[in-house]
């Protein structure tokens, strides 16, 4: 028997093209080992990747998926088309070949998607959840979508234009009819077709067959576009299983997790912990009564350098987790705004020296404002030197607060080195009433901020007769600041 020596088997292997490796793959198991890596140097595909099991291959190699993840379960699939537009015809056949195979938890499709037109995306997404039983949510530019299975299709309302009732106040009852002509020429139409779209749906409802499971993901997916979509399977202890898609492109994005009221804590915490979108997200929303835990947050921080805009409500983390030590070590070089309440600020504040406005939330009642305020004013100073980037400082006092910040320091709490040189700007947001007696302490207060610009109250807590008073006060206190660049005190109804 002939045997051709390895050296000269990998020669004769290399003069072969893609196609016939496939092939030779097939038939011959002598030679199976070797024509699978020819096969895959063909496509840029290494061992390392796949014993990593993380994968990325070419639109025209779907076939070896099988195949790769017989040598090792594929964790994350990235798929990067060759053209514009055929991979929307070649990903016609990846939802067959997913069906073959366990299901891959994180499938990339990168390069310009547009997901509208591809009638193989709502397929994938079947493929990759549990035959399309799975709630989906979408992300994309800010716009979070959550669609469920649905049995039926959903009304498709027609639009109807807007009467100009503001019109009516300055013309004479003929111009007004006349007005109204042209309107309800449009607008009977348009109510004809939606009362015939109900009639339609009841009569799906009733003796229609029920929806294909890509029906409901189909209709979501409609205007859905982006520079990359990923497709996660989010699952875990006390988490029910979940499909997010993640479309990625160069606008900026803004997430509100205020979309997320569908899902329960756990799947909303797991969502934080899946979802990324790199260096596109610029702004982030926390809305109250979230409760993430901190390493949690920290770590999605860690995952967005590019985040600009942070703004944590009250509730937004659990009060337990501040406790913990966090293994992650976030620097956000690019946050410039921040809005928190005073008990996250230690906690959130290191990561983002850069930040030139900070926005604080007093929540705190009137027993614990002054140590709470004080505390942080304190860290405050601590992480922001003389030479600093932060140069507008916003106290908000909600109601339970019901004193101003004057009034709760001790002299020993300003004279601690808590001064805040940068603070050009301080705003103070007042919701409750203000009295007169509480401008006796404020030039003592105010000599935390030696370089102090400008004095805004916003809100109408302050009553008329109390400004010009209140206004006098600033201003005889103000240290460091010369008159030439002292703007002085403003009232913001």
């Amino acid at each position: 028997m002939l045997v051709i020596p390895p050296k000269l088997l990998d020669i004769i292997l290399s003069f072969l093209r893609a196609e016939e490796l496939r092939i030779l793959v097939q038939v011959s198991r002598a030679v199976r080992q070797r024509s699978l890596l020819h096969l895959f140097s063909r496509y840029d595909i290494s061992m390392s990747n796949i014993c990593s099991g993380v994968v990325c291959i070419p639109e025209g190699a779907y076939f070896l998926v099988p195949t790769i993840y017989q040598i090792h379960p594929v964790k994350k699939l990235s798929i990067i088309p060759t053209g514009p537009t055929r991979w929307k015809i070649h990903l016609g056949a990846l939802p067959e070949i997913l069906g073959t195979i366990p299901q891959i938890p994180d499938v990339m499709i990168s390069g310009p998607t547009n997901a509208t037109l591809s009638p193989g995306v709502a397929k994938l997404i079947v493929a990759l959840s549990r035959a399309g039983t799975d709630p989906v949510m979408w992300v994309r530019q800010g716009v979070v979508r959550f669609s469920r299975p649905q049995r039926f299709p959903p009304v498709r309302w027609v639009k109807m234009p807007r009467f100009p009732m503001e019109s009516l106040a300055p013309l004479h009852i003929g111009i007004a009819i006349i007005l109204c002509i042209p309107f309800l020429v449009i607008c009977i139409p348009r109510m004809i077709r939606n009362i015939a779209r109900i009639l339609h749906w009841l009569y799906l409802r009733w003796f229609g067959p029920p929806l294909d499971p890509t029906a409901h993901i189909t209709a979501a997916l409609w205007g859905m576009r982006g520079d990359s979509m990923r497709i996660q399977t989010v699952s875990g202890p006390k988490v029910a299983q979940f499909v997010l898609v993640t479309f990625c492109g160069s606008r900026v994005t803004r997430f509100d997790t205020r979309r997320l009221h569908r899902l329960s804590h756990a799947q909303s915490t797991a969502l934080l912990s899946a979802l990324d979108l790199k260096e596109n997200l610029n702004t982030l929303t926390v809305s109250k009564d979230c409760a993430f835990n901190l390493i949690g947050l920290l770590s999605f921080l860690h995952r967005h350098p590019s985040l600009r805009e942070l703004r944590l409500h009250p509730g937004a983390v659990d009060t337990a987790s501040l406790k913990q030590e966090p293994d992650i070590h976030t620097h956000l070089g690019r946050l410039s705004f921040l809005e928190s309440p005073a008990i996250y600020i230690p906690h959130i504040l290191p990561m983002g020296r850069r930040v030139e406005i900070l926005v604080i939330t007093c929540i705190s009642t009137p027993h614990t404002l002054a140590h709470t305020l004080a505390h942080t004013l304190a860290t405050i100073a601590t992480i922001f030197p003389s030479e600093t980037h932060l140069r507008q400082l916003i106290l908000d006092l909600t109601e339970s607060a019901k004193t101003l910040p004057w009034r709760t320091d001790s002299d020993s709490d300003i004279e601690a080195g808590s001064a805040l040189h940068g603070v050009a700007c301080l705003a103070l947001v007042v919701r409750f009433e203000y009295r007169a007696a509480d401008a006796r302490d404020i030039p003592r207060w105010l000599g935390r901020f030696p370089q102090l610009q400008s004095l805004n109250f916003h809100g109408n807590s302050v009553p008329a007769g109390e400004r010009n008073a209140l206004a006098q006060a600033v201003d005889h206190a103000r240290i460091g600041t010369s008159a030439a660049a002292w703007r002085g005190v403003q009232f913001h109804d």
